[in-house]
């Protein structure tokens, strides 16, 4: 399957790098933010999965690593 240079948005990845700009540039909260883009997707359930897991995993993260870069001060 070839992928246009455009259609990345439709394409698990591409959608959660949409969701966080969302949330770490828009300040919407994640669960909110990725639902709405998770309802209005035909991606398989496997993709949404992936998705969530991105998203998620990104947010916790980044929260663990500002707490940790905190504590050093």
């Amino acid at each position: 399957m070839t992928l246009l240079a455009n259609d990345w948005k439709n394409q698990a990845r591409g959608l959660a790098l949409l969701v966080l700009e969302n949330v770490f540039e828009d300040g919407a909260y994640s669960n909110i933010a990725l639902n709405q883009e998770l309802s209005h997707t035909t991606l398989l359930p496997k993709d949404k999965s992936l998705v969530t897991e991105i998203v998620y995993g990104t947010v916790a993260r980044k929260n663990y690593l500002r707490m940790v870069s905190c504590s050093l001060h």
